[in-house]
Parts: C-alpha cells; structure tokens; sequence
C-alpha cells in the first residue's frame, strides 16, 4: 500500500511524529498532502522549532496568506519570538504588503523593543517611506511616541536626515513638534 493512499487521519498522525524539515518534504510531494499537511506543519514548527517561527511567519505575511499567519499566531509564535521586537524587525524586513497582513491579523503597532522603541519609530529612523507611510494611517499608531533616550520618531527622522519621512511626518496633524 502507498503512503498517499493511506487515510487522512493516518497520515496526520504519521506527520506529527516528523521533524519540520522531514514533514515540509512530505508536504511538497503533491497538492493534496500540501492541504492536508500545512497545519501539521505550522504545529510542528511552533512546538519544535521555536527559532523558525519567525521566518515562518514573515514567509505568510510575504505572501499574503492571513490563513497561515492567524494559525501561526493562534499557536502562540509572539511567545517564541518576542512581541516587542518582532514588529519592530519586520519594519526592516517586509515590504509593505507583508507588514500589512501583520497588521490587519492583530499584531500590536505599539509594541516596544528593548529600546522602548515603536515599529512606527523604528521606520522613522531607518527611512523605511511605505512602513512610516503604513504605520501613520493606522489610528492605534502613537506618532508622538518617546523611547527610552527621550527621542521621538521625528526627531529620529530629522536626526539621521530623512527628509521624506520628515515631510509625511509634519503633515500629520497629531504629531507635536514641541516632544
């Protein structure tokens, strides 16, 4: 009898005894082990492979797929990737599309790192244009926000000499100039 023509249930208990890498080759074979398979995944990577959660979760938001970003959430990867920073990291690292499915799958834009720092901060300073342009739209997004040296995003923004991320900055009416 063939692996693929063992039942469901079968296979996935088969596909919890796997590592993650073993249960990604399983997954690749064909389409339907990749349906049956992708949630089998996303367990085995939140209870074994605590140190790939977060590519794995960059990976979903890359490629818009909310279904898998809620289920890697739901599993608790925040808890092995740091809420703080993770925002913060994924500013530096997504494309706006990405950040976006973050987002809108509940991850807090006001999460601080070690520095106390925003996600919103964190653009300012790098001159990440499309995450400031992202974070600015969002109403939980505090533009006025000081970090643990006493700095605001603009003054970040000024410092490093970002004159876009200055201009959007200044045209937003809730930010106070006078931090």
């Amino acid at each position: 009898m063939s692996f693929l023509s063992l039942p469901n249930e079968t296979i996935l208990q088969i596909a919890r005894e796997q590592e993650p890498r073993d249960l990604n080759a399983l997954l690749r074979t064909n389409h339907r082990m990749a349906r049956l398979l992708k949630t089998a995944l996303i367990d085995s990577v939140c209870e074994r492979a605590a140190p790939i959660c977060k590519q794995a979760l960059y990976a979903a938001a890359s490629r818009g797929d909310t279904e898998i970003v809620k289920r890697l959430l739901d599993r608790g990867v925040l808890s092995f990737v740091g809420h703080g920073a993770l925002l913060n990291d994924a500013v530096m690292t997504l494309d706006e599309a990405g950040l976006r499915v973050l987002l809108d799958c509940g991850i807090d834009p006001e999460t601080r790192d070690s520095e106390q720092q925003t996600p919103f901060s964190v653009a300012c300073r790098h001159n990440r244009l499309d995450a400031v342009k992202l974070l600015i739209d969002d109403e939980r997004v505090d533009v006025n926000s000081i970090d643990r040296t006493g700095r605001t995003a603009l003054s970040h923004a000024c410092g490093s000499g970002h004159v876009d991320v200055v201009r959007l900055l200044l045209d937003d009416t809730r930010l106070d100039v006078n931090l």
